[in-house]
């Protein structure tokens, strides 16, 4: 097989990757709940803006030798990524900060998985098989569960949530064509710098909009979710994942990461007490199998 996805007996290094993706995984969780609570104290924009900055300027410093040495076209490319990655990232915060369930969001958000053939296939003619149709349709079908209620209409954060879905699917397709020779943790720190300087040049835009007075006197509660979410949530998490995904094949990394949101709804009605309605559960659980299907049929592929 060319992906060395099935195995009677997993070696310990797979063993391994597996464990540190699970606790990825919960990393994540955890971090929508951290998001949801900084932005009670943060404006959104800065939120975004300096926590990415702070990420992405610690990792810099770490891999500081690492950056000196990339060409002038692979900071090109770089940059343009994380500009990308910029424009998802404020709408995510968006489509969070107007969301009533981290749960519900976090499933809309996992659609990027699916979305990133059909992106392909738009933006580059990629060939999609047609058996993704499947997956997508079941993802479709999810999302208008997720609409019923007394009238069927998507709400604000689910707009927000889906156009930032599909510049993230535009983002990874964009990054896994141009950047196969670009170290990851480098290209990781370029890109949340960039996104870092995205979120307050656009918090400050705002704030001048508005004629609101520039103040960063939100208390230590804020900076602290702030610093938590920089060092945990965005440059641990990442971290863990790149250096997980040496002892992995990407199709079981992919199988294991869909836990991300099963763990966002559970936390969510554990720690927040959010309450869920039928249609919502019954939506959350259709985009569930149509990730695990896309899956593997994706595992199916490579075999």
């Amino acid at each position: 097989m060319s992906d060395k996805l099935i195995s009677s007996s997993p070696t310990p290094n797979r063993l391994k990757g597996d464990g540190i993706l699970i606790l990825v995984t919960l990393i994540a969780a955890v971090g929508w709940l951290f998001s949801k609570a900084a932005l009670e104290y943060v404006p959104s924009f800065w939120f975004i803006g300096l926590r990415s900055l702070i990420a992405g300027v610690v990792l810099g410093l770490i891999v500081n030798r690492s950056l000196r040495t990339l060409t002038r076209e692979q900071w090109i490319i770089s940059i343009k990524t994380g500009l990308l990655f910029g424009v998802a990232l404020l709408l995510w915060v968006q489509g969070l900060l107007h969301s009533e369930q981290v749960g519900e969001a976090s499933f809309i958000m996992s659609l990027v998985v699916i979305l990133i053939p059909v992106v392909g296939r738009i933006v580059y003619g990629d060939r999609i098989s047609k058996q993704v149709l499947l997956p997508l349709a079941m993802a479709v079908g999810g999302l208008g569960l997720l609409t019923l209620g007394d009238d069927i209409q998507l709400e604000k954060s689910h707009i927000y949530l889906l156009t930032a879905a599909v510049i993230f699917a535009l983002q990874f397709v964009m990054t896994s064509r141009h950047v196969a020779n670009i170290p990851a943790i480098p290209l990781t720190a370029i890109q949340l710098t960039t996104v870092g300087i995205i979120g307050c040049t656009v918090a400050i835009i705002a704030a001048l909009y508005h004629r609101e007075t520039l103040t960063f006197d939100w208390g230590l509660h804020a900076w602290g979710w702030i610093l938590v979410c920089a060092l945990l949530t965005s440059l641990v998490r990442f971290s863990l994942q790149i250096y997980a995904m040496k002892f992995t094949t990407a199709t079981n990394a992919g199988m294991i990461l869909v836990l991300e949101p099963v763990w966002t709804t559970l936390l969510g009605v554990v720690v927040l007490n959010e309450v869920m309605q039928l249609n919502q559960w019954a939506g959350c659980a259709l985009i569930f199998a149509a990730i695990v299907v896309f899956q593997l049929i994706r595992m199916r592929k490579w075999s």
